[in-house]
């Protein structure tokens, strides 16, 4: 019967917008992460893997085929490997303690910042297995990096604003208690601090970061208690029927006679007819008790028991919906009647229905469900929640969000570029440093040693070759003199000439030719 279902999670309506949760899920058992980059990442590449390896080995007896998934699943770690570099290289341009913003006054620091943007950046990667491109048009005339430094404001809103105004409103100690409660919770889940520790880090949070998260989800929980009460407790009846009414939402019953067969076909136009008839006897019979209102309820919940919709041993007391929850003939059908009125035959795909339309009730269950326990929620806390989140909006789209220096000016591909192995650059630079200097050293003791013992010259047409033996060993070293007085340019010597070699060797050099 129903269409689809309407999600109201508990104070998190805006942040499904964005893509977000208000408790990031850090590293599970297997070292997964759940909003943190990492994860994304990670699970992108298994998945990638697992499709790609599955779909090479259809043929289980093929070495082909096992070779292509094979190559296939060391591509996606490849590409998962290179993606972590970048992620964790971004995470360390700049110190975490910085502060990069204010919003409303509340410090924002890079780690949190960071966080935000490689959440965000995951959702990406998990889907393409790339860093985007955040130079790419949206659609609107506005490029990847316009929306994602708005949503990267709005999230931080989200996580500040809220426990801003739970310390005003006197309930700090209310969060900071339930901030404490989930943490000991969380350390426990994992095994420790120590492994706990180790999922942040992964997630590119810590400690301090965390916390203000908890913080943020343990603020909405009080002041929705504080507002409305934890289910709306705090709303009169008027409040939730006016929000009900505003709102479009809907409660009635049904007797549903179904011409769909157990394998979900249609029945034949003789099948349906038999059970149209059906239908149209037990209406004839509920408009002849429309005089006695109780005694055509009884009968109508004896017939709606007996009908085919099982749905409504979830929903005894009616369905409460609002627009698009429910397949469009029987909403329409519904909104044109009044309390206690009884529809004509209405049909939909599902089959013939008989409807009664009821009047609200404030505490009756609607088609939304609790995110955390999956129950369906009353009337009440669905107001009390959409009320809230009204609320929440109003604060964020009020805030206000300061940068400092260039971090609101950002810009993202430069942030996850990598530069080309810098580590092993300067190394290389020194390396041949090192050797010049050494090739430098050699020549000035082989000029010391021949001060010592002139050696006997022999020349030829471009060179000079001199012979030094010492006392205790014969050891001879050749020294090179070109038609310029050059030291010849080996490979390291060029380096030295490169990165400026000491003068004093060349001075050495020249006064060896000089005698």
């Amino acid at each position: 019967m129903r269409k689809r279902k309407r999600l109201l999670k508990r104070t998190l309506s805006l942040v499904l917008l964005l893509g977000a949760l208000a408790v990031p899920a850090l590293a599970a058992d297997d070292g997964t992460t759940g909003d943190s980059a990492a994860a994304g990442s990670s699970e992108a590449a298994s998945e990638a893997a697992s499709d790609a390896a599955s779909e090479a080995a259809s043929d289980a007896a093929s070495e082909a085929a096992s070779d292509a998934a094979s190559d296939a699943a060391a591509a996606a770690q490849e590409a998962y490997t290179k993606i972590m570099e970048q992620l964790d290289a971004a995470s360390k341009k700049y110190d975490g303690d910085t502060v990069v913003a204010t919003v409303n006054g509340t410090e924002v620091t890079w780690k949190l910042c960071y966080y935000l943007i490689a959440s965000m950046t995951s959702q990406f990667i998990r889907y393409t297995m790339a860093i985007p491109d955040f130079t790419t048009d949206t659609g609107d005339g506005t490029t990847l990096q316009d929306a994602m430094r708005e949503a990267l404001e709005a999230r931080m809103k989200y996580y500040t604003v809220p426990a801003a105004e739970a310390d005003k409103r006197g309930l700090a100690e209310t969060v900071d208690a339930e901030v404490e409660t989930q943490w000991n919770s969380i350390v426990e889940q994992y095994g420790g601090v120590d492994a706990l520790m180790e999922a942040m880090e992964s997630a590119y949070l810590d400690e301090p970061t965390y916390r203000l998260l908890l913080r943020s989800n343990a603020a909405f929980n009080a002041i929705m208690e504080d507002t409305y009460g934890a289910n709306g407790e705090k709303l009169s009846e008027a409040d939730i029927l006016a929000w009900a009414n505003d709102n479009n939402y809907v409660r009635c019953k049904h007797i549903l006679f179904l011409t769909k067969n157990d394998d979900g076909t249609d029945m034949t136009d003789e099948e349906k007819a038999e059970v149209r008839k059906e239908a149209e006897t037990t209406l004839e019979e509920l408009r002849a008790l429309e005089s006695d209102r109780e005694t055509m309820m009884a009968r109508f919940d004896e017939r709606m028991a007996e009908a085919d919709d099982p749905g409504m041993t979830n929903f005894p007391d009616g369905y409460i919906f609002t627009d698009d929850q429910m397949v469009q003939e029987f909403e329409d059908g519904a909104r044109a009647l009044a309390d206690y009125e009884i529809s004509d035959i209405v049909e939909s795909s599902y089959g013939y229905h008989i409807i009664l339309r009821l009047p609200l009730d404030p505490d009756g269950k609607t088609l939304s469900q609790d995110s955390g326990t999956g129950d369906y929620m009353t009337l009440r806390a669905d107001a009390a929640n959409e009320l809230f989140n009204n609320m929440l909006i109003d604060w964020i789209n009020n805030a206000e969000v300061e940068w400092k220096g260039d971090f609101g000016t950002m810009d993202y591909n430069e942030l996850f570029t990598v530069p080309e192995e810098p580590a092993a650059k300067s190394a290389n630079v020194w390396m041949y440093v090192a050797i010049a200097a050494l090739v430098v050293i050699v020549a000035l003791a082989a000029v010391l040693l021949g001060r010592k013992k002139p050696a006997e010259t022999e020349e030829t047409e471009t060179s000079e070759t001199a012979e030094v033996t010492t006392d205790e060993t014969e050891k001879t070293e050749t020294v090179e003199k070109t038609e310029t007085e050059d030291v010849p340019e080996t490979e390291p010597e060029k380096a030295a000439t490169e990165t400026e070699a000491p003068a004093e060797a060349e001075g050495e050099t020249k006064t060896e030719e000089d005698e």
